[in-house]
Parts: C-alpha cells; structure tokens; sequence
C-alpha cells in the first residue's frame, strides 16, 4: 500500500493499521514520521518511510525507479 502525507494524521495512523495487519506499506511524507513507542517490531518490518514531497516530479520519478 502506498500512502502520502504518511507522517501525521490519517495517513500516519492507515499506515500503523495496515501494517498491523501485516500489509507491506510505503509511506511517503516531507518529513520522517515520529512514531508512538509502543509500535512493535513486527509493524516497523511492514512499514517502509520515504522522505519525498510529490509535487518534485524528479524526486518522484527516483523513488518509482529504486522500488518497480
């Protein structure tokens, strides 16, 4: 799953729960999430965080190559 705006709010909690559900997730934000202490090993595995603001179209066109 892939999800914008991943380091606050909405994005950041549908990351946490589709992570606990064991969903592999991409999670895009401008700035590195802080995440609650209490996130377990196993969702932390599950979750993968990129610093990208997807309105930069390079910055974008460089992270779809490194994953696909």
């Amino acid at each position: 799953i892939l999800i914008t705006g991943a380091s606050s709010g909405i994005g950041k909690s549908l990351g946490i729960k589709f992570a606990k559900n064991n969903w592999k997730v991409i999670a895009l934000s401008r700035s590195k999430p802080s995440l609650p202490k209490q996130i377990t090993k196993k969702i932390r595995e599950n979750i993968i965080f990129y610093p990208l603001d997807i309105t930069k179209k390079p910055q974008v066109k460089v992270l779809f190559k490194s994953i696909f």
